[in-house]
């Protein structure tokens, strides 16, 4: 095998082996009784075969503005206030809610 072909080989198998596929499940959501928001809980998984598999519990507030909905996150991402994370083990579990 030449290097040009041995390096095309090793440059397709790292893009394919980082691909991955995400999903996203609704945990919940909740009008607001008079004005046009909706409140969404989800979670997002991202599954990946290189750096493994990442899930993100996300806060996002929709606006309905007549043709349109516009969605924005509530927290995390570039936000300045933090979602809330836990983490669980056998032996003990935390939380950053207070």
């Amino acid at each position: 095998m030449t290097t040009k072909a041995l390096t095309a080989f090793a440059v397709l198998a790292l893009a394919v082996c980082s691909t991955g596929c995400m999903k996203r499940t609704l945990i919940g959501f909740e009008d607001h009784p008079k004005q046009p928001y909706t409140a969404v809980e989800l979670l997002e998984e991202h599954n990946n075969w290189i750096f493994g598999t990442t899930v993100e519990h996300r806060f996002v507030m929709c606006k309905d503005s007549g043709n349109q909905i516009v969605c924005s996150r509530s927290c995390g991402g570039a936000k300045e206030i933090e979602c809330p994370k836990g983490a669980l083990t056998t032996l003990a579990a935390s939380s950053n809610v207070r």
